[in-house]
């Protein structure tokens, strides 16, 4: 199977949006320009920035870290705004500063830990996912300054005492590290003791809560400004908070459909075709019904990874949401092969395993333009701050930073408020994607493994919900526990 997709439509697909056409990782096949740009230049003689072993062509990243401190291959800052020792970020420089506004003819720049807004009408080519080590996010000048603080609308109730003590001191979660399970069962606990939660978030270092729309008042100033050292956002309205993320501003920069075009550009390719395929392949439900005006209706997703349990049964996962009518499983298109069945089911997290045909050769090998997967992981594996790629049928590769955890129980029975334990809540990892993933193209990322960008392979989650920047995908502890693992 090749390296790089078939589909030149989708290797291109960056071209159309230039706000988030990085630079991913080459293919061995491919022969890059090795010539040092004038920018590397200006910043050779740094000995801090000289590697004493200089990392293969076929890396994404200059320096990979598992944490925050991560220097993309295209970051050409002469400066790091992430102290290792401190773990904390830093303020730049007067030069710094003038150096970021000059490399990149920016209008304006900010800091929004643990990201660097970069305003720029010129946008660099390609863009680097990270400048000075800090996750960079390039945007078209703005109208309203407003229009680039994600967090405004925050500010969305009068509950907080800015006095207040913290209920759980002396805990004090470090920001810039993930809470471990058992500082997030307090905090969740801490939390349920004080509202009605629909969920509670821990991203970018600060504890977003949700609060139920259930008919109970609060009173102002009535909440506590931080718990376990976290500074606390409440938010008490009928849609969710991560749902109000979605400006036009963040989606014209990473939709890459053109002006009239209504359907995704897809990778239609049939890799079975050459023999066997894997991660990252078009995969599409049967017709819903053979009668009425969704007779034609049918879901395309993109293809997990190859799993063997204990019992030495096989399957491959799939976005359960992708098959709901019938259980048949086809590639590329439910015109052409059927691979397979849905065999089981685990709606609460989105995932459906597939047993193949006879005749369906899926290895995990090779995986487009991501690692290859290679190892499931569980919730203590992963680190704040560290890099994933997921490759999907409609995107191409995307990049994905973990930025936190996200937790929400089930719901009760209306007119019930029974005690629901924390093992029964629903967690997702949340993530900061950079790539194509705006307007319809996301829905066929669905499903995509999402691997850490380094040689382990490791497999943080599926690709499942976003809202074009921020990204959640059920952790994968239960199907671990379960005896999966990949082939």
């Amino acid at each position: 199977m090749p390296v790089t997709r078939c589909s030149p439509v989708i290797n291109r697909i960056r071209l159309s949006t230039p706000y988030v056409n990085f630079n991913s990782r080459p293919s061995p096949a491919d022969q890059p320009d090795l010539s040092i740009s004038s920018s590397k230049k200006q910043i050779s003689h740094l000995s801090d920035l000289e590697l004493k072993d200089k990392p293969p062509t076929t890396s994404t990243w200059a320096c990979y870290c598992h944490g925050f401190g991560s220097r993309h291959r295209d970051d050409l800052a002469p400066f790091s705004l992430w102290d290792p020792i401190k773990e904390e970020f830093r303020y730049p420089t007067e030069y710094e500063g003038n150096w970021i506004s000059k490399t990149y003819n920016a209008t304006c720049w900010e800091t929004a830990w643990p990201k660097l807004r970069i305003f720029t009408k010129t946008p660099p080519s390609p863009v680097p996912l990270t400048v000075g080590c800090v996750t960079a996010n390039f945007l078209p000048p703005l109208d309203n300054f407003l229009d680039s603080v994600e967090d405004f609308d925050s500010i969305t109730t009068p509950y907080v005492n800015p006095r207040g003590t913290d209920p759980l001191r002396p805990l004090k979660i470090p920001r810039w590290r993930l809470p471990t399970a058992s500082q997030w069962e307090t905090v969740a606990n801490c939390v349920c003791s004080l509202v009605n939660v629909a969920a509670i978030t821990f991203y970018s270092g600060i504890l977003h809560v949700e609060i139920q729309q259930d008919g109970r008042d609060y009173s102002a100033r009535s909440l506590p400004p931080h718990i376990g050292g976290i500074t606390v956002f409440y938010h008490h309205q009928s849609k969710s908070y991560w749902g109000n993320l979605e400006s036009q501003t963040i989606e014209r920069v990473i939709d890459p459909l053109r002006e009239g075009e209504s359907v995704p550009r897809e990778d239609n390719t049939d890799y079975l075709s050459q023999g066997q395929f894997g991660p990252g392949v078009r995969v599409e439900s049967s017709v819903a019904t053979d009668v009425g005006p969704y007779a034609t209706l049918s879901r395309a997703t993109t293809a997990g990874v190859l799993l063997r349990n204990t019992s030495g049964l096989e399957r491959v996962t799939v976005a359960c949401h992708g098959f709901p009518e019938a259980n048949a499983v086809y590639h590329p298109t439910n015109s052409q092969h059927c691979i397979g069945e849905v065999h089981e089911r685990m709606q609460a997290y989105d995932w459906g395993l597939v047993k193949l045909a006879p005749s369906a050769a899926f290895t995990n090998k090779s995986y487009f333009q991501a690692q290859p997967p290679k190892r499931l992981l569980k919730y203590h594996e992963l680190q704040h701050g560290e890099w994933c790629a997921a490759d999907g049928m409609s995107t191409g590769i995307i990049f994905l930073m973990v930025n936190g955890i996200r937790s929400m129980p089930p719901p009760n029975p209306p007119g019930h408020r029974e005690e629901i334990y924390f093992t029964d809540w629903k967690h997702e990892m949340a993530f900061e994607s950079i790539g194509p993933t705006g307007g319809k193209v996301k829905e066929g990322l669905c499903g995509a493994p999402i691997v850490h960008d380094d040689e382990g392979g490791g497999v943080a989650g599926f690709f499942h919900l976003t809202n074009g920047r921020q990204s959640f995908s059920p952790i994968l502890d239960n199907l671990i526990n379960q005896g999966w693992a990949i082939v």
